[in-house]
């Protein structure tokens, strides 16, 4: 069978899949589901970073520090050694905004999960909206979750038209000063069908009525 026969074989078995998907007048979820998407929830509006002010060196590189200026959370100014963390003649260091100095999180560790972050504000799980399938797909049973999500004491940086280079979601734009939410966001609950307890989320994925598969 070709690739092009496969993907179509793949789309017809995911259409007539979708075919038995409904949403819920009153969608329920357990437990174990909602918790695992309060946790997914809770990171929306942080991403991780570096621990700031950063000097640049030969060894020392900030391949994210681009984007950060172009974001408007750190800028850079070119210093000489003596003026520098190191013995270098030249070098760059990157500093803070305001705006970063609003977000910046320092953290207990130099990376990973407890590293420094930049936070915009505190999501949390206001509603499930909606819940469809069953969709079978590579022997798993795939779950379609509608949620909305409200940002408590959201950055005003979120609202300026630089925050878009960061590529994190963001709140609709017309709600400053108004309670804010996130557009309607769509997760999937991926299960074992031989164990309905062992389960993990894929938020890149939307399931949904046909003609809204993401």
């Amino acid at each position: 069978m070709n690739m092009l026969r496969r993907q179509l074989l793949v789309l017809a078995l995911i259409l007539i899949g979708m075919s038995a998907c409904s949403r819920n007048e009153a969608p329920i979820v357990s437990e174990a589901i909602k918790q695992e998407i309060e946790e997914y929830v809770s990171g929306l509006a942080c991403i991780s970073t570096r621990a700031f002010p950063h000097e640049e060196t030969s060894g020392s590189s900030c391949y994210e520090c681009k984007k950060l200026i172009e974001a408007g959370l750190v800028e850079k100014e070119v210093i000489s050694g003596d003026e520098g963390f190191s013995t270098s003649s030249n070098s760059i260091r990157y500093y803070l905004t305001d705006y970063g100095e609003s977000a910046y999180v320092p953290g207990t560790e130099t990376f990973g999960p407890e590293g420094p972050q930049f936070c915009f504000g505190n999501p949390r799980l206001a509603k499930i909206t909606g819940t469809y399938g069953p969709v079978m797909l590579g022997g798993e049973k795939h779950f379609g979750i509608s949620i909305l999500v409200q940002l408590d004491d959201p950055n005003p940086y979120l609202f300026d038209s630089r925050a878009n280079k960061l590529g994190i979601k963001l709140p609709d734009p017309g709600m400053v000063g108004k309670p804010v939410y996130y557009p309607e966001l769509n997760v999937t609950a991926i299960f074992n069908p031989n164990n309905p307890n062992d389960f993990y989320l894929d938020p890149s994925m939307s399931i949904g009525p046909i003609g809204s598969l993401k």
